[in-house]
């Protein structure tokens, strides 16, 4: 079976985030949680931390920047527009897309989202993308350029493939680094006991 090449807007529906003045310091009772550009992980996967999206009341109503399991997100501002994919919210507070992010919603019957986040996260693909940001002081992608964002499309078996692929060399990447920072600390405490040692001798 061929590969179809498509529009994103033709698989999913692009948002722009939610603009709200004043917002981004942390508010205890807030009940709700802002994702900013600063709020994505740069390494792989692109996760969303969230210690990094502060607690907030909305004064307007948020809309479609109210981000749902298997919604992506992709920065609008700036020079990397690395896709974050979220699999499921942080905790209890839902979560808002800010101004300067765009939504991206997949078409579930034709698209899987973690395919849809290791397509767009392609170094060639985002090399395409780049060529679409406006600006010099304060680069910006447009939403219409977002939304025709070509896609190769195979079919939802292989997709689904591929997605849980990215998901294990993901999985890799954390636990490669978290060995070898235990091997860090392991080999820092070894070489203190001995310095320690020999002064007392």
């Amino acid at each position: 079976m061929s590969n179809n090449t498509v529009h994103l807007e033709q698989i999913a529906d692009v948002f722009p985030g939610h603009y709200e003045q004043g917002s981004g310091k942390d508010e205890h009772a807030g009940t709700h949680r802002l994702v900013f550009i600063g709020s994505i992980d740069p390494g792989p996967g692109h996760r969303l931390v969230p210690e990094k999206c502060p607690r907030f009341t909305p004064k307007l109503e948020p809309g479609d920047a109210i981000l749902q399991s298997g919604d992506l997100i992709m920065p609008a501002r700036g020079d990397r527009q690395d896709v974050a994919y979220l699999d499921a919210p942080p905790d209890a507070r839902p979560l808002v897309a800010a101004s300067f992010l765009h939504v991206i919603r997949p078409h579930r019957d034709a698209l899987d989202p973690g395919y849809l986040a290791w397509w767009l996260n392609q170094p060639s693909v985002q090399a395409r993308v780049a060529a679409f940001v406006r600006g010099s002081n304060m680069p910006f992608l447009p939403l219409e350029e977002t939304r025709g964002i070509k896609v190769t499309l195979p079919s939802l078996g292989v997709q689904r493939r591929i997605a849980e692929l990215y998901r294990l060399s993901i999985q890799e990447f954390d636990l490669t680094t978290a060995i070898r920072e235990h091997r860090q600390r392991l080999i820092h405490a070894l070489a203190f006991q001995a310095v320690q040692g020999a002064i007392r001798t």
